[in-house]
Order: structure tokens, then C-alpha cells, then sequence
């Protein structure tokens, strides 16, 4: 028991020291303390209705520019992108399924499951895309500096 608490203890020290989780970690808490912020602000501030459309707009589009800071911040490196998105995505449908606890219409239009769904799938579609440019960038630098020596090479010849 007290070598698989080691093991465990390892394994959380290696994943906290590890900047994609730390990334993620913070990009999915400042998502959820936007969220609430909003969520608070809809509900409980009568006056913000007559500005309802900017209010929402206002709050997805910071939304979207944290979700964003993983994937700009990994975009040549895939894994890591997709270990800090996945995580940052995860906190956030964490949050949400809380508040659903307390917000009980939150859930109706959207389910925490239906939430962490769609966004994990965006998460490995921006994962893929990292991948697929990185593949064919190496590719293209590989060609160019293999033509490089032979052009090289004949010069000298």
C-alpha cells in the first residue's frame, strides 16, 4: 500500500511540474471564473438584461481567448496542446456540472456531459491540426535541407 501511495504521489508531483497541466489548469479556472462572474451577472443584476446580447457576446469572446492560451501556446507541439486543452476543458466541465447544481436551467440547455463532449472534440480536432501542420512543416524543412546539400554539393564538385 504505502509503495502505490509513493507511485501515486510521484505521479501527481510529475503532472503539477508539468507546464501543459499547469497551463491548462490555469486557462480552465480563469474560463470558470468568467463563467460564474456571467452567470452571477445574468441572474442576479436585473439591470444587465436591457444589455443581455452585448453581455453574452462580451463573455464568450473572453471565453474563447482563454481557451485559446493552451492552444497558442502549444500550437507546434500536439500532445502538449492536447493535454492542456483537454485539461483546461475538463475543469471548466467540472465547474459546470457544479453549477448546474445550482443553476438547474443551465443543464437543460446544455448537459455537463453534452458541454465536456464538445468541447474535448474541438480540443482534438485543434490537437490534430497542430499535428498534421507540425508532419507536414518538419517535412517541408527536412526537403529543403536535404536539397540545400546536394545543391551545396554539386557546387563543390
Amino acid at each position: 500500500m504505502r509503495r502505490q501511495e509513493r507511485h501515486f504521489n510521484d505521479e501527481l508531483n510529475l503532472a503539477v511540474h508539468d507546464s501543459a497541466v499547469r497551463t491548462g489548469l490555469c486557462a480552465g479556472v480563469s474560463m470558470v471564473l468568467v463563467f460564474i462572474t456571467w452567470l452571477f451577472v445574468a441572474n442576479r443584476v436585473p439591470s444587465s438584461e436591457k444589455f443581455a446580447l452585448e453581455r453574452n457576446v462580451v463573455t464568450a469572446s473572453i471565453l474563447a481567448i482563454l481557451f485559446m492560451v493552451p492552444v497558442v501556446r502549444f500550437m507546434w507541439h500536439a500532445g502538449r496542446l492536447l493535454t492542456a486543452s483537454l485539461v483546461s476543458w475538463w475543469v471548466f466541465s467540472f465547474a459546470y456540472r457544479l453549477l448546474c447544481i445550482g443553476f438547474s436551467a443551465l443543464s437543460e440547455r446544455y448537459t455537463p456531459m453534452r458541454v465536456f463532449t464538445l468541447g474535448s472534440v474541438v480540443c482534438m480536432i485543434l490537437a490534430t491540426l497542430s499535428w498534421i501542420v507540425t508532419v507536414i512543416w518538419r517535412t517541408r524543412e527536412s526537403h529543403m535541407a536535404s536539397h540545400h546539400r546536394v545543391s551545396h554539393s554539386n557546387h563543390h564538385v
